[in-house]
């Protein structure tokens, strides 16, 4: 079952695949839902939001239990993580699917960005400055998972 677009799931550090090898499904899935992430940030907002949601209830990342402890190797004590954590929403997990979560959690900020974008008067060169990022680590994952994306 997906996430809900209100809890961002990352990855515990130790849980960052340092090889990829992904089968034929999660190819197709991959490369579905950066493709459809592509298109939305080509889109006005609502479009966008509602064709981030439609990727998001596509990918199933699976069993994902949290974890604890989170080691981030700086001076922040553990009671500053969990603050940290504890107000944006965020869930140190171990994944049974860890690139399709990576990708899950790419999707809900990109989300949560946009909703933000749609509520606020922002300034409008630096939404499009955030919405190429997000382009640019859609195509970047592409490449460390050697997929081919949709034409938009």
């Amino acid at each position: 079952m997906s996430p809900l677009p209100h809890h961002l799931y990352l990855l515990a550090p130790w849980e960052l695949p340092t090889q990829v090898s992904l089968s034929d499904e999660h190819q197709v899935q991959l490369s579905q839902a950066l493709s459809q992430l592509l298109r939305s940030l080509e889109q006005p907002t609502d479009e966008a939001i509602a064709t981030l949601d439609q990727a998001v209830s596509a990918l199933d990342i699976g069993e994902v239990t949290s974890v604890e402890g989170t080691s981030t190797k700086t001076p922040l004590k553990p009671w500053e993580i969990e603050d940290f954590d504890q107000y944006f929403g965020v869930t140190h997990i171990h994944a049974q699917e860890p690139l399709l979560c990576l990708v899950m959690s790419l999707l809900l900020t990109c989300r949560t960005f946009l909703a933000l974008v749609q509520q606020g008067d922002f300034d409008q060169t630096q939404v499009n400055y955030q919405r190429r990022g997000f382009a640019s680590y859609a195509r970047l994952l592409a490449r460390v998972f050697d997929i081919h994306l949709e034409k938009a």
